[in-house]
């Protein structure tokens, strides 16, 4: 999980300072809530679907809830020091 958290935090750091030149300060405060709504929500989907094919799906979904939040704390982090 670690490193996918720093993987996801270059990420961000890449595209964050696009993001806010571009898009402004609303599309970029609202990614990280909608990514964890649409990430959030496959993952119980996939959980309460029952099937044994759909777990590692919701493993993956799970894991993009967790990472994507961490990697952006880290950029917060970053960006204010």
């Amino acid at each position: 999980m670690s490193i996918a958290t720093g993987y996801a935090t270059i990420a961000l750091m890449l595209a964050g300072r696009l993001v806010f030149q571009y898009l402004g300060w609303g599309v970029a405060a609202a990614t990280t809530p909608l990514v964890m709504a649409v990430t959030g929500g496959a993952f119980f989907a996939f959980s309460l679907s029952g099937a044994p094919e759909t777990a590692t799906l919701g493993v993956y979904a799970g894991a993009v809830t967790q990472a994507r939040p961490a990697a952006a704390r880290c950029l917060l982090a970053v960006e204010q020091g």
